[in-house]
């Protein structure tokens, strides 16, 4: 088996992947763009209006995966409160059991990581695969950047969400989004973890920063709600062990 892999399952139309880095079998000492893997599956309906994009960048990267999410992670974002996903860095350390997803139109995704072991699960499907009307926007968008050693993922279920996830070192970070206009920007600062959860339709988090070591769960449900204060939320620093948690609830 080579040193980096490529594993590929596609069903459908209009679909396209770049994969930067990977590197040829036999190279010692290991060097950046071996052993990292790609695990993925995009699949349009019949003449779709755009098709799945993901492109993927791994060329300063050495033993980095993406793969879907495993079911543990899906079951607890499906089951999460006020108070997010309990045990994330756990979760986010399961291996992948599903391939990356990209289903439906006009879903766009970017994944660009560095350094050893970064790790990142993404899955974007659209609203009828969760038994929900569509609304007649065509996808979501994606954007994630892990350094050594940070886990992350992207759960997309709705029309047009868009999020950016970027990960520093040892980080670990989670966007979660159920509905259709949703945003969420979240960068997590080396050893820390955080979690954006957004549910709804019309929701933005605005910029949301995690300094080094700090943890913060951002909880959206709601309708129309807006990022807390005018320039998002920046976390600075915690005296205290324990979660940062912010709920907002829209009326």
């Amino acid at each position: 088996m080579s040193a980096s892999a490529v594993q590929s399952t596609t069903a459908g139309l209009a679909l396209r992947l770049l994969v930067l880095g990977m590197a040829v079998a036999g190279a010692t000492p290991a060097l950046a763009g071996d052993q990292n893997q790609i695990f993925l599956r995009q699949e349009s309906p019949a003449n779709p209006s755009q098709g799945n994009v993901l492109v993927v960048d791994q060329s300063a990267a050495l033993g980095a995966s993406v793969a879907g999410p495993s079911q543990s992670l899906l079951d607890a974002v499906d089951g999460a409160g006020g108070s997010g996903v309990a045990g994330l860095p756990s979760l986010l350390g399961l291996p992948g059991d599903a391939p990356a997803l990209q289903r439906g139109v006009g879903n766009d995704a970017t994944v660009i990581q560095t350094g050893a072991g970064a790790n990142v699960m993404l899955l974007q499907q659209n609203m009828a695969d969760i038994g929900v009307p569509a609304t007649g926007l065509t996808g979501q968008q994606a954007r994630v950047e892990a350094a050594s050693g940070a886990a992350g993922a992207v759960v997309q279920r709705g029309d047009a969400n868009e999020a950016r996830l970027v990960l520093e070192q040892q980080a670990t970070g989670l966007v979660a989004q159920t509905g259709t206009e949703l945003k969420a920007d979240l960068s997590v600062g080396p050893g820390g973890t955080g979690q954006i959860i957004q549910n709804g339709s019309n929701i933005d988090s605005g910029p949301v920063v995690v300094t080094t070591g700090g943890s913060v769960i951002y909880v959206q449900n709601g309708t129309n709600i807006q990022p807390i204060g005018a320039t998002g939320l920046n976390v600075i620093s915690s005296t205290n062990i324990g979660a940062i948690a912010i709920t907002q609830t829209g009326y």
